[in-house]
């Protein structure tokens, strides 16, 4: 008896009915579980790229919190430094003009002494 034989009985009709109806689900489903395999794979591609990126973008950040803190830890150590020669350069500045003073005074001292001094014309 082949399947495709025609049938007067009602039911076997209906039954083939069906098994070619559930012949073209079964290749519907099966070709859309062919589309989500491939969506699948798309998407593991995609998300072994994405944690490639994410490793990239996380090592750059590292370095970069790391060359932030070594460059602020300069900065701060330049800016200290900074601060030390501009009291030295203050103390400096201080030490000279009592210096100056000081000198002005010894210098003054002898002025006063010879602005006493009577001046005398020399003889001819």
């Amino acid at each position: 008896m082949s399947a495709e034989q025609p049938s007067s009985n009602p039911e076997i009709t209906y039954l083939r009915g069906r098994v070619r109806m559930i012949e073209e689900d079964n290749a519907f489903v099966n070709n859309e579980n062919d589309q989500l395999r491939e969506a699948n794979d798309t998407l593991i591609t995609d998300i072994g790229e994405l944690r490639e990126q994410l490793d990239v973008a996380e090592r750059r950040v590292e370095f970069l919190q790391a060359e932030l803190a070594r460059l602020t830890a300069l900065w701060r150590a330049a800016e200290e430094k900074l601060a030390n020669k501009i009291v030295e350069n203050a103390e400096l500045s201080q030490r000279l003009e009592g210096d100056a003073s000081t000198n002005a005074n010894d210098n003054n001292v002898p002025s006063e002494a010879l602005r006493n001094v009577e001046y005398k014309e020399p003889q001819r």
